[in-house]
């Protein structure tokens, strides 16, 4: 795409939508392991209904045993909270999903394997703790992460004082950030699906190309700072009825250049609609964890030894981890410990 062209949702910018959601999600689970190496996984989820309201976000399958789901409605403020656990065998491997792995959602899930080995040494015996999140692609839809294309500063700036209180000239470069985000965001997901069906042989290469830039001029031309002005002007349903409905646009359009190609082959285009709505959640999936708090606890035999958590002073076999979800953007995110027991 000639130009990266908004962040989802627009009415605030990506950096804002994360301070909205900060301590919104929060998943707080204790992983317990005994002195046979028997682990068990006690997960609370908590948080607003309609941020979990995909399926992925929470445990299910036969790896998990859902202990309580409760929605209560008693405040203001909604909130769910699920309880579950899991408990693995000595030397078996962990849930790596709360989603089962034959699931058609595994892919798009948080994937998070992991296991406890236990090694005897002598008169020592040793627990070693692994466990790795898996990347999420982020940075395939959206750049606010690329110091050269989003201007972190211009941001805080604006949220700090108001997209009407600063400079026309900063004003004009924060709403041609966003839009650009924005258009880039969709056209990914239009290339994506372009991909697909090369790969499946609908599209050759030299035809792939010739949509995916007739989609980015498009996009250009269509998606403009001034069209986002005029969406952040209107109150907070409005703005996001508004993004509905230019998506929708969006998603119409891009439809409408790949049939003419396709023709009548219902299959192909049974497949393009199917990856680019995958890649539509894939990043909306991704976009709901970033607003987890994530608050591990992980109970050892004996002395922690080695490890990259936070340990205990108090607790010689404890160790601890906290994070959000933005961890898992591009780039796996490993947690370990390593205990020793004396015999």
């Amino acid at each position: 795409m000639k130009r990266p062209r908004l962040k989802a949702p627009l009415i605030l910018s990506a950096a804002a939508l994360i301070l909205l959601c900060s301590g919104c999600l929060e998943q707080q689970e204790t992983i317990t392991v005994d002195r046979h190496g028997a682990t068990k996984i006690d997960i609370e989820i908590s948080g607003d209904p309609d941020q979990l309201s995909d399926p992925v976000l929470l445990p299910s399958g036969p790896d998990w045993k859902i202990l309580e789901r409760e929605l209560d409605t008693t405040n203001n403020k909604p909130n769910l909270g699920v309880h579950a656990v899991a408990e693995v065998a000595p030397g078996s491997q962990f849930p790596p999903s709360f989603v089962p792995s034959g699931s058609p959602d595994y892919d798009l899930s948080l994937q998070f394997p992991g296991q406890v080995t236990v090694r005897t040494d002598g008169n020592r015996t040793y627990y070693t703790f692994s466990r790795n999140y898996k990347a999420r692609r982020f940075a395939a839809f959206d750049f606010s992460e690329i110091p050269s294309l989003w201007d972190h500063d211009l941001e805080s700036k604006v949220l700090d004082t108001g997209l009407q209180n600063v400079s026309k000239q900063d004003r004009q470069k924060y709403l041609e950030q966003l839009s650009s985000d924005y258009g880039y965001r969709y056209w990914r997901y239009y290339r994506e699906a372009l991909s697909s069906l090369l790969q499946s042989g609908a599209l050759n290469d030299t035809t792939m190309q010739r949509l995916s830039d007739s989609a980015a001029n498009y996009v250009e031309e269509t998606i403009t700072p001034d069209l986002v002005y005029s969406i952040m002007q209107r109150d907070e349903p409005q703005i996001q009825a508004a993004l509905d409905s230019f998506a929708q646009s969006l998603d119409v359009h891009f439809l409408g250049t790949v049939s003419p190609v396709i023709g009548t082959r219902t299959k192909a285009i049974e497949q393009y609609k199917q990856a680019y709505a995958r890649a539509h959640r894939e990043y909306k999936i991704t976009q709901e964890l970033d607003g987890f708090e994530y608050n591990i606890d992980l109970i050892m035999p004996g002395t922690i030894v080695s490890t990259n958590g936070v340990l205990d002073s108090d607790k010689p076999g404890k160790v601890s981890w906290s994070f959000k979800g933005t961890k898992f953007h591009d780039a796996d995110l490993p947690l370990y410990a390593v205990s020793v027991v004396n015999r």
